[in-house]
């Protein structure tokens, strides 16, 4: 992943934009952004993209060269290359600053208490995650 953000190219105060290459078969952790709108359009490739959203709305869309997408501010959402190529996005957010918050680090991060009592299972039931993630997997890997 390559980023351009405002403090690297001033001129973009309010916007960063990005190149995100996947191997076919390797994802973009779920993940999001409370700073910023996403769009990206699929330049190569094939992806499946996948928002989890508000109030347990959930959407999924197979995206292929020419197709766009949009995600809100602060929904989740994850990419995977589905496609036999590698896949080539390029996109924007619409804020010079921007940041990305991983599912997995949440989740390490989290109370163990407040996690189970919202889940309603036991604590040890929620024990045990890696304190770092990995933003993206490669095919073949263990996927966070």
């Amino acid at each position: 992943m390559r980023m351009a953000p405002a403090g690297a190219f001033p001129v973009s105060a309010g916007m960063t934009g990005f190149l995100v290459r996947l191997a076919a078969g390797a994802v973009h952790a779920p993940h999001w952004h409370t700073r910023a709108n996403e769009w990206h359009h699929v330049v190569r490739g094939r992806t499946r993209v996948t928002l989890f959203g508000q109030d347990k709305h959930m959407a999924v869309a197979e995206l292929g060269p020419g197709d766009c997408a949009y995600l809100p501010r602060s929904c989740g959402h994850s990419v995977e290359s589905i496609g036999t190529e590698t896949a080539e996005i390029v996109g924007v957010h619409d804020s010079g600053v921007t940041d990305e918050t991983l599912l997995a680090t949440w989740l390490a991060r989290v109370p163990r208490g407040m996690l189970a009592a919202n889940r309603g299972v036991d604590e040890q039931m929620v024990t045990g995650f890696p304190p770092a993630a990995r933003t993206f997997s490669r095919p073949g890997t263990n996927r966070p």
